[in-house]
């Protein structure tokens, strides 16, 4: 899958075979990968872009409803939808 949101160079992911007691989703920029919960708080990729990691952390806290809505589709192993970007505002 392509993600489900795109912003800045940055491509999130979640995996409708990839669930775990977690709540999380998966980020990629320039080559770097991390984890994030769904608050967007990085659980995995210390290596992050520091910018990168706070534009997620501002998007994830836009798009609960819609985080939340996508982690239930990969706890029941379907496909989850796209979100919205983070826009320029």
């Amino acid at each position: 899958m392509g993600g489900i949101s795109r912003f800045y160079g940055i491509v999130v992911y979640m995996y409708a075979n990839d669930h775990g007691p977690d709540k999380h989703f998966h980020a990629s920029y320039n080559g770097f990968y991390a984890k994030f919960h769904l608050d967007g708080t990085l659980v995995d990729g210390e290596d992050f872009p520091r910018k990168q990691a706070r534009f997620i952390k501002k998007w994830a806290s836009l798009r609960q409803s819609e985080l939340e809505a996508n982690w239930r589709h990969v706890e029941a192993h379907t496909q989850p939808s796209g979100i919205a970007p983070l826009d320029h505002k």
